[in-house]
């Protein structure tokens, strides 16, 4: 009797003892799921939340996200843009990785504002004449009275 109340009491141990948290399934969340910033250099903040450790996957050069990795629990990123000299707009995908768990967030960066002119030096006469420019913006002419 005494050795089946052992017994017993072994098991029970036993289950309560292999019970535990390793099965809570991952979870990764960031703050915000798209973001859009201007031509300029600029940096931004985000949280990301996860019950795991977690890592960035990132392509661009453009942009730089610190720190790429964290722990469990709450951590504030910083994104960072350089300027966008390309004459067009650019965009991106930063994704969080947890274990099976993945977060994207969808980096939008505006167009810098240019004017384009066909040559460098314009020679107008004086009965006026036509001067191309092209330009992703309105823009009013100055003229130069000197």
């Amino acid at each position: 009797m005494k050795n089946l109340l052992i017994f017993i009491l072994f098991c029970v141990l036993s289950c309560f003892l292999s019970c535990s948290d390793d099965n809570e399934e991952t979870t990764i969340k960031i703050s915000e799921s798209s973001v859009r910033v201007d031509a300029m250099s600029s940096t931004i903040k985000l949280k990301v939340s996860s019950n795991a450790k977690w890592t960035t996957q990132l392509s661009e050069k453009w942009v730089s996200v610190n720190p790429a990795s964290g722990e469990a629990g709450e951590t504030e990123v910083e994104i960072s843009f350089s300027d966008n000299l390309t004459g067009g707009k650019r965009a991106t995908s930063l994704i969080f990785i947890a274990n099976d768990k993945s977060a994207k967030v969808q980096l939008d960066q505006d167009l810098q504002q240019v004017i384009t002119l066909p040559a460098k030096n314009f020679t107008i006469n004086k009965n006026g004449g036509v001067l191309p420019i092209v330009s992703d913006k309105k823009y009013d002419p100055v003229l130069d009275e000197s």
